[in-house]
């Protein structure tokens, strides 16, 4: 037991912080947490909604399973409206995991609520550990395909390809959101162009092929090889991946006026983007338009766009749903090899969190895959 005079701390301003690093300094001492409830009350203390205070004191009654308290502080934190951090979901999902596991599965449902531009509230590899490493392997059925990897290694470790794991696509729900967004840059008009555009068409794309990623792929110049390097690559999508759609910028056409011509020869589907819009996030609207999820050739990260995704999405996705969609898009994007004239193979799975039968497959960070049993 440690002994501190706690007469001198109070529970305003800069006097809640000093008791709430008091208490990780000391390790929730019993003796001093006994104080500090008896001098101030369990519900002035959670009352400050303190984040570091409130995690200190569940912790330190769920280590000496405490019921009472633990639901005190749970219920006095709905009264106050203090939200939860996500390490006290998962504490408490712990935690009751072999009492109660329908209030333990609640517990863990609750960080799928928090929307908020911090990744804070993300499942991160460090919550699958937890969830590995306490033995709760069946709450990893909950987060089914999301792509995250696990370090531990106290499990078997196996090669992907010797199991039957699946590609994974995006939920409707998430393409629709992200979809709208980019509805709203592109604008009505352009919007009712591609829709009509994709009518003519009438099928689906199994490729889009990044016309001026292309044309530019030679030290970012457009050079006399650049317009044989795209009638090349269309010609290697149309045998290793099929039906392929081209998109181009319009501006391309003054610099190769047989481009055109060219594209007819050989029977490719292509669109032409506008001047003053940047062809990426016509891109991104195939790409989400198609049910196939068709893949992307391209070396492009497609990076200004995702960062303006993710600086928005607090108003229109949750972070967990725009990770999803950011590991797809770069799942489904091929990259290319002038030199050996080659584009990147079809993954034949995903590198996510997966069940097979009562086997769950967590991505491992050696490549391979963590084999639970439940």
């Amino acid at each position: 037991m440690i002994e501190i005079d706690i007469s001198k701390y109070n529970l305003e301003g800069k006097g809640i912080k000093q008791i709430a690093f008091l208490l990780y300094q000391t390790k929730n001492d019993s003796k001093l947490v006994n104080q500090l409830v008896s001098r101030f009350s369990l519900e002035k203390l959670i009352k400050t909604k303190n984040n570091g205070l409130i995690s200190n004191l569940l912790i330190y009654f769920i280590s000496i399973n405490d019921f009472e308290r633990i639901d005190e502080i749970v219920k006095l934190g709905n009264v106050y409206g203090f939200n939860m951090m996500k390490r006290d979901y998962l504490n408490l999902a712990k935690y009751f995991y072999s009492i109660d596991k329908d209030i333990s599965i609640k517990y863990f449902n609750q960080i799928f609520s928090m929307v908020s531009t911090s990744t804070e509230s993300i499942i991160l590899s460090k919550d699958v550990d937890f969830l590995i490493k306490n033995k709760m392997v069946d709450f990893l059925s909950l987060i089914l395909g999301l792509f995250i990897e696990s370090s531990v290694n106290s499990y078997p470790i196996v090669d992907g390809n010797e199991r039957a794991l699946k590609l994974k696509t995006i939920d409707f729900a998430i393409i629709y959101s992200i979809k709208d967004y980019v509805e709203n840059i592109l604008g009505t008009n352009t919007v009712k162009q591609l829709n009509q555009f994709v009518e003519n068409q009438n099928k689906n794309f199994d490729a889009i092929i990044d016309g001026g990623n292309i044309l530019h792929a030679r030290s970012g110049l457009i050079c006399t090889n650049s317009l044989v390097d795209l009638k090349n690559l269309i010609e290697l999508a149309k045998k290793e991946i099929d039906n392929p759609l081209l998109v181009i910028h319009r501006r391309h056409l003054k610099t190769c006026p047989t481009i055109i011509s060219c594209l007819n020869k050989m029977k490719v589907s292509y669109y032409l983007t506008p001047y003053n819009m940047n062809d990426d996030i016509f891109i991104l609207w195939f790409f989400l338009h198609f049910n196939s999820i068709p893949y992307i050739i391209s070396n492009d990260k497609f990076r200004d766009h995702i960062f303006k995704l993710e600086t928005s999405k607090k108003n229109m996705i949750i972070d967990y749903n725009f990770s999803q969609f950011n590991n797809v898009l770069h799942q489904q994007t091929l990259k290319y090899n002038l030199v050996q004239f080659s584009i990147d193979k079809k993954p034949s799975y995903s590198r996510c969190i997966q069940q097979v039968n009562k086997q769950i497959y967590v991505p491992h960070s050696s490549g391979k895959f963590i084999e639970l049993t439940f």
